[in-house]
């Protein structure tokens, strides 16, 4: 019985970045939620969409500043400026790495209230290694679209995508 109340606790506590890795990869939402290229944070692309598809479907309710302060709660940051503008990240979230997940957890009301990061610090995160490789599959023409779309150099992608592919991971903290 203790056994099975802890795996409850265990789904319980997981529940947002369960939903969120599955809403950023449900193909019925592409074009309405989606992971930076990097896959270091995801934004939300339309949020008319995102309010009346998204929402009810895995929260069963349809009110962004609800959801919005359920991602806080979970210690998610919005970037503040920058390509990676108004997306959102943790650090245990990150594209193809949902075994992170299990260090996540909802924070308790007085740890939610971080200031906000100054300017300078704000996250550079088409400067780290891509998450995720989605990179792997595409000619150098689609990498070249995307990376000119987002503002990420070549030489940047042609490092990025070889460090992505091996062993070493970097969080972004």
């Amino acid at each position: 019985e203790a056994m099975q109340r802890d795996r409850d606790i265990h789904h319980f506590a997981q529940r947002l970045p369960t939903k969120l890795n599955r809403m950023l990869h449900d193909t019925e939402l592409s074009g309405v939620i989606e992971w930076m290229p990097h896959g270091r944070s995801w934004r939300i692309i339309d949020r008319d969409e995102f309010r009346a598809r998204a929402l009810p479907t895995y929260f069963q309710h349809s009110n962004m500043a609800s959801f919005i302060r359920l991602v806080n709660a979970w210690g998610f940051r919005r970037v503040q400026s920058g390509v990676d503008y108004d997306s959102y990240y943790h650090e245990c979230f990150l594209r193809g790495m949902p075994h992170l997940h299990i260090q996540m957890r909802r924070l308790l009301p007085d740890e939610r209230k971080a200031p906000p990061e100054p300017y300078n610090d704000c996250p550079r995160f088409h400067d780290m290694p891509l998450c995720g490789g989605e990179f792997s599959g595409m000619s150098s023409s689609e990498q070249s679209v995307i990376t000119h779309h987002h503002g990420l150099s070549s030489t940047t992608l042609a490092s990025n995508t070889h460090h992505s592919s091996g062993s070493s991971r970097e969080v972004v903290a």
